[in-house]
């Protein structure tokens, strides 16, 4: 038994009755006592290797979960038509491998590793996860394995191993790059410790907004400084990469006002807040650049409702306010749909200023802005979120700043957000 061998026996989950008592069992007993039965690691190993053939998924799952089952069961258990039974093996499987060496038994840590072959090569990506998940930090596999593995197609299987493993050489991980990998995958590889500068280049060659964003964020990786500053030559256009931009600590003050220049206020405000190389002047420089964007935001809607619709819109709005009935929970459904030319007339009937006021608020991608116009109007942050995501079209790592319920932002930051955009 495997616990057994390693040297670590388990106490017994309970005592095993004695042979006769577990044969009658196996032979006669309902479903209920042989899983009971299956469960216990002190069991006779032939009553265990039995039960890996039960008729009953629950009573194999037992078994699977059993550290006192002998290797030769597990064996055929990787191969069960029951992905659950398959899944819990992978699971027990992942809690002897740490320890598993050719020093305790060649013989014993070949079939331990067919096992984890079979299970790596599994019809079921959820099984093939679990397997990733076990072995992503590991040593001591098969490296045939974890590449098999790290050129899976389901990202739930790749991510993990491609992110830790030690044992995917940078020439592999480059060959990969260079076969297209992109998106979760890739972002796996950018968050990987201590990236060497080729690896650092080519992921940055990509310029694949969720692979960059993950590389940006990594601090430990070998960032070249001609790579630096060509990503945030491209990153206007890139609003998944601006936190990690705005979080790295090797930026100069050439960079800093480049990403200075289109980055939102939030964002603009961590970036002074956390550069000991912005002084006063640089920051009030900063400061306004971002004003002036947002004068020039109105101009960059995408058309302008017609008169009629305008007016439809603003009756609806009014006809609501006056009953009452601009409620928080309404105005959250309202965002999420982007209603924006409802928005733009109930927004202002619950602010007190013109249309055009927030009309030009509805252009910005400002998390702050849009914390400050929920605290204004006394909506939840439900409202703040629907209007990121729907209207103001804020890329979803920039919701951080507003997890919970409560505003997570004091009430002098919100009512600053909302005095550079004219709302008092």
């Amino acid at each position: 038994m495997l616990n057994w061998v390693f040297g670590r026996k388990k106490a017994a989950s309970e005592p095993a009755p004695n042979y006769e008592e577990a044969r009658t069992i196996a032979e006669k007993g309902d479903e209920a006592a042989r899983r009971k039965l299956a469960a216990i690691n002190s069991l006779q190993p032939e009553f265990l290797y039995y039960f890996a053939t039960d008729s009953s998924p629950d009573v194999r799952r037992a078994v699977a979960n059993n550290d006192g089952t002998p290797i030769q069961a597990d064996v055929l258990l990787s191969k069960d038509p029951d992905q659950f039974v398959r899944a819990d093996l992978g699971r027990k499987i992942g809690r002897i491998l740490p320890d598993l060496s050719t020093e305790h038994n060649q013989k014993l840590s070949d079939m331990v590793f067919e096992i984890v072959d079979t299970l790596s090569r599994d019809a079921m990506p959820e099984v093939r996860a679990i397997v990733a998940d076990q072995v992503k930090q590991l040593g001591n596999v098969p490296p045939r394995i974890v590449e098999r593995l790290a050129k899976d197609a389901e990202e739930i299987v790749c991510a993990p191993v491609l992110e830790f493993s030690p044992l995917l050489s940078d020439a592999f991980i480059l060959d990969l790059i260079a076969g297209g990998l992109r998106g979760g995958a890739l972002a796996a590889v950018g968050k990987r410790q201590a990236l060497s500068a080729p690896v650092s280049e080519a992921v940055a060659g990509t310029l694949d907004e969720e692979g960059v964003a993950a590389f940006l964020a990594n601090q430990t990786a070998s960032m070249p400084p001609a790579t630096l500053a060509a990503l945030v030559d491209a990153a206007a256009n890139q609003p998944a990469w601006h936190a990690s931009l705005v979080g790295r600590r090797d930026l100069t003050r050439g960079l800093i006002s480049k990403i200075g220049a289109f980055v939102s206020r939030a964002l603009l405000d961590t970036l002074i807040e956390d550069n000991v190389l912005v002084d006063e002047a640089m920051a009030a420089e900063l400061r306004a650049g971002v004003v002036a964007r947002l004068e020039d935001d109105e101009d960059q809607l995408d058309s302008e409702p017609d008169e009629a619709e305008q007016e439809r819109e603003e009756a609806r709005a009014r006809a609501l306010h006056d009953k009452g009935e601009l409620t928080g929970a309404l105005m959250t459904k309202a965002a999420e749909a982007n209603e924006r030319e409802f928005l733009v007339h109930a927004l202002a009937l619950l602010t007190g200023v013109a249309g055009s006021v927030t009309r030009k608020v509805l252009t910005t991608k400002d998390a702050k802005l849009a914390v400050a116009l929920a605290w204004k109007c006394g909506f939840p942050m439900d409202f703040a979120k629907a209007l990121m995501v729907s209207v103001l079209g804020i890329e979803k790592h920039a919701l951080a700043q507003a997890k919970g319920g409560d505003y997570p932002l004091s009430e002098d930051e919100m009512a600053w957000a909302l005095e550079v955009v004219g709302i008092e």
